[in-house]
């Protein structure tokens, strides 16, 4: 094309080279250059996620020829823009979960313990791309967050191309389900080892499974953490970035030191937190010292902080260099695994524990479904995290959207009351949704069983079909309304996409 060569100069070349790649990947017509559709793509794929507006933004602001399209030079420059707003090392940091995320996959006793990834364990990080297809994205779901996955409905053996694209659909629309945002990639990117897509779906998976066990529910001992005029419900409210941070802190203050962090990237670059940390919470009898302290900080001194996780097995996600360059994914995922390892919280005797309120089943699916879709910021507390200045506007367009929403005002969503943020607006009516399903499975001859076991086959072969189902099979035993009328929302729109007729009725 015409457009005017910038130099790529202020790249490395291995940069330069994982640009290429992901260039290359998001350029579907082959053209060399990518249009506004590909450019949300391109953006994801670095680990970018922008509002459709921003992106017409961009497009405009950087297609220096104003052909519609950007050349990877343009591209370039967009990745490198000076205000910070995008990140201009998103792609190669996207590139360093391949070693650490295979490491830890093949220190997950849960894998290895499984017959089925006996084939596939061990694995070289290159194989990853290659497992995700065979199998191990199905397994890594299932111990991010247990039993979401009937393995019955997956196929086995030798499989065609058909076959494991079902499969991976599976994988995909049960990824969404416990809070994934997948966007941009389908089963034949999976197939084909596309490495950022991949990547960045595993991230996601791991993390939620890291961090799922740091709430009040699961370590009663996270009552320390409070602050004096604090309450259990101000430690729910909390990210579980913000629960580790509190729990590295707590440790720091009782190893006597006068420091504190705020972060997972520059305030643990000099390895000194990580010290005392792992000093205060491994049993005696492990032999940790602060010994690295000795050393002057740097990547000598980070190696040997590693030395003195590796005695408590805790050698994991980062390297010296990810310590010293304060890359944050993989030193949240180091803290979270040696929370879930060695909490060393011990809860007083006298603490009334009674009072804790658990996340219900239907907030944590709305909360998942959320989460699914991008937003920013992530939920954590389905109450608090919705409060901001745009409450209002979104019952208006709840509204003109055709949702039921009689007496819901903006102020409840802002004020956090819990009855009226779950109150469900339908756009489709309930009525309409129950004649469908009881007419379909009046065809089909076929009598649902109450039993756990069948219900979650039953949500495992929806989601395989491409349903998004986020209700669980507790939900179903236990007869939740609003939850299994989800279920069957998603399986009639399903079946209303099968049907041309059904086409226009879809757009309305």
């Amino acid at each position: 094309m015409s457009g005017q060569r910038q130099s790529m100069a202020d790249l490395t070349n291995e940069q330069i080279e994982e640009l290429r790649k992901v260039f290359d990947s998001i350029d579907q017509d082959g053209q060399g250059d990518i249009d506004l559709s590909e450019l949300g793509t391109a953006l994801h794929a670095c680990g970018i996620t922008l509002p459709g507006y921003s992106v017409r933004q961009l497009m405009e602001q950087y297609d220096l020829d104003k052909n519609n399209r950007l050349s990877i030079n343009e591209f370039r420059k967009l990745l490198l823009k000076p205000e910070q707003i995008l990140k201009p090392m998103a792609v190669p940091q996207k590139l360093l979960l391949q070693v650490p995320l295979t490491q830890w996959l093949l220190k997950n006793k849960s894998l290895g313990d499984d017959e089925e990834c006996k084939d596939l364990l061990p694995m070289k990080d290159t194989e990853l791309y290659a497992n995700c297809k065979n199998g191990i994205l199905f397994k890594l779901i299932n111990t991010a967050v247990p039993n979401t996955i009937d393995e019955r409905a997956i196929n086995k053996g030798k499989l065609s191309v058909f076959r494991i694209d079902e499969n991976l659909v599976l994988a995909l629309q049960s990824a969404q389900a416990i809070g994934c945002y997948v966007v941009n990639i389908g089963p034949a990117d999976i197939r084909e080892g596309k490495k950022h897509l991949i990547l960045g779906l595993l991230w996601q998976i791991i993390r939620i499974g890291l961090l799922s066990e740091i709430t009040l529910s699961k370590h009663a001992g996270l009552v320390l953490l409070l602050e004096d005029d604090e309450t259990f419900e101000d430690l729910n409210k909390l990210s579980p970035e913000q629960i580790l941070l509190r729990w590295v802190n707590y440790h720091l203050r009782n190893a006597g030191i006068d420091r504190t962090i705020t972060n997972f990237g520059d305030d643990i670059k000099d390895s000194e937190a990580y010290t005392y940390l792992l000093h205060q919470i491994a049993p005696a009898d492990k032999g940790v010292s602060l010994a690295p302290l000795d050393l002057p900080a740097g990547e000598e001194r980070a190696e040997a902080v590693l030395e003195q996780a590796a005695k408590i097995d805790c050698r994991s996600f980062v390297t010296a260099k990810d310590i010293v360059k304060g890359y944050q994914k993989l030193n949240l995922a180091f803290v979270a695994n040696l929370f879930n390892t060695y909490p060393a919280l011990n809860p007083p005797q006298d603490t009334d524990m009674s009072n804790i309120v658990e996340e219900t089943r239907e907030e944590k699916t709305y909360r998942n479904w959320m989460n699914s879709m991008g937003v920013k910021p992530f939920v954590t507390y389905l109450y608090t995290d919705l409060q901001d200045e745009n409450c209002n506007y979104c019952i208006e367009l709840g509204k003109q959207m055709k949702f039921s929403l009689v007496g819901i005002g903006g102020e409840d969503i802002r004020d956090g009351n819990q009855t009226l943020t779950l109150e469900d607006g339908h756009a489709v009516i309930d009525k309409e949704i129950i004649e469908w399903a009881n007419e379909t499975l009046k065809a089909k001859g076929k009598k649902a069983e109450d039993k756990l076991k069948n219900a979650k086959y039953a949500i495992t072969m929806g989601r395989k079909i491409g349903a998004r189902i986020y209700a669980l099979p507790e939900d179903i035993v236990e007869i939740k309304p609003k939850m299994i009328m989800t279920i069957f929302a998603c399986l009639m729109y399903k079946d209303m996409e099968r049907k041309p007729s059904d086409q226009q009725q879809l757009q309305e």
